[in-house]
């Protein structure tokens, strides 16, 4: 069975995908664009999309494809096999035939492996956010997560007043954010300081984007970052994405760090209310 585990550590959220495709364009900023110019994402931004991948790899929610000339009965009967037992995973095989004839030539598709006794399971589908009850059990099966972190994160949940000033939380399937709402009353807008996974990963991203497309100015999300990383060791900010680390933060070196954290968003929380006021008074 495909285990959520190896796939984030195949394609960690940090990272966003960290190659080339496409002819050698950058996937982040082809994602950027058709976010953009794409009327019906006009309320999705890059941390939500890439959030819902991030939720999706850990909770194993994959669709698993195998494309040739031909399907050979061992690789449907594996196919079979995977699709009566995975609950939220989709397997498929597709078999493209080439046919030529009178100068026309034609590709055919034919699906692989569906039969009456394997039909498609839709329950894993379904979009849900996690519940705190849900996320601190899940939380305390982590390796990773001490005593102590445990406390920690179930002290935040509980306390408003141990969140930066003015945050708040939102959940998501298989962690929650810490966001700051806009100032302005007519922007629907909120800014993600971190966010929290139940495995114990702490994250920090994507303002950048957000800030972006608010009008904001994004030297805000930069700064923020180079902060961040200058408070844990063996971490910078990313190459590629100067709004992002280069790695995921451990809860204990998060924990460890927090007050200071704490002071960082403040400051960018002030940043924010600065150019928010610029903005609104043009």
């Amino acid at each position: 069975m495909l285990a959520p585990g190896l796939l984030t550590k195949l394609f960690p959220l940090s990272r966003k995908c960290n190659h080339r495709a496409n002819g050698g364009l950058d996937p982040q900023v082809i994602i950027e664009k058709f976010l953009e110019e794409n009327t019906d994402a006009e309320n999705v931004d890059t941390e939500s999309f890439w959030v819902e991948v991030d939720e999706n790899l850990r909770a194993g929610k994959i669709r698993l494809v195998f494309f040739a000339d031909e399907i050979p009965g061992e690789l449907q009967r594996i196919v079979e096999f995977l699709r009566e037992h995975l609950r939220d995973t989709e397997v498929l095989a597709i078999s493209l035939k080439q046919y030529e004839g009178r100068g026309i030539k034609t590709l055919v598709p034919r699906v692989v492996g569906l039969t009456r006794s394997v039909s498609p399971r839709r329950d894993g589908a379904k979009r849900f956010k996690i519940t705190p009850t849900e996320f601190t059990d899940e939380l305390s099966r982590s390796t990773t997560v001490t005593p102590e972190d445990r406390i920690f994160v179930e002290e935040m949940l509980k306390d408003s007043k141990s969140l930066p000033p003015e945050c708040v939380i939102e959940w998501r399937q298989s962690c929650f954010g810490v966001k700051f709402p806009d100032p302005r009353e007519d922007v629907d807008q909120d800014y993600t300081m971190f966010r929290v996974g139940k495995d114990g990963q702490v994250g920090f991203g994507f303002i950048n984007g957000q800030l972006k497309r608010r009008g904001l100015p994004v030297e805000i999300a930069a700064e923020y970052i180079k902060t961040i990383a200058s408070l844990f060791k063996n971490c910078r900010v990313h190459p590629r994405w100067p709004d992002n680390l280069d790695r995921d933060l451990s809860m204990t070196e998060f924990r460890e760090q927090y007050d200071s954290v704490k002071t960082a968003i403040t400051t960018v929380i002030a940043g924010i209310k600065e150019a928010a006021s610029h903005a609104a008074q043009e």
